[in-house]
């Protein structure tokens, strides 16, 4: 389970800034916010109570990689539980760890982006 997170004219505005030679700048937001995310996600697992059995195989296998763009990264795991958590399941309910993760680390993102933008 990779987290997709999709939104409109980022790219454009990519764009632009590797234009006036910003693009590394924002390429770096992205990838302190990515490495941020992954950070959350493997604390909230463990700060989680614990299912049945917990091996932190779950928390072990969180990555970072890098997305089909420059300014894109990719964060989670390839293990199939990991989507039964955070989604649910017809026996169990949802626990989320990704997507409070990345819902927590959205404002440090934004003000580095900010500060990417200033002059």
């Amino acid at each position: 389970m990779m987290l997709r997170v999709r939104s409109s004219g980022f790219e454009r505005i990519a764009g632009r800034l590797s234009r006036i030679g910003r693009s590394g700048d924002v390429r770096e937001a992205v990838g302190v916010t990515a490495h941020d995310i992954a950070r959350r996600a493997r604390r909230a697992l463990n700060d989680a109570a614990p299912p049945e059995t917990r091996s932190g195989e779950l928390e072990a296998s969180i990555e970072v990689r890098q997305g089909d763009r420059a300014h894109q990264k990719r964060i989670g795991t390839t293990l199939d539980y990991g989507a039964y958590l955070e989604f649910g399941t017809l026996q169990r309910p949802p626990r989320p760890w990704l997507g409070p993760a990345f819902e927590g680390a959205r404002a440090g993102f934004l003000d580095r982006l900010a500060r990417t933008l200033r002059p």
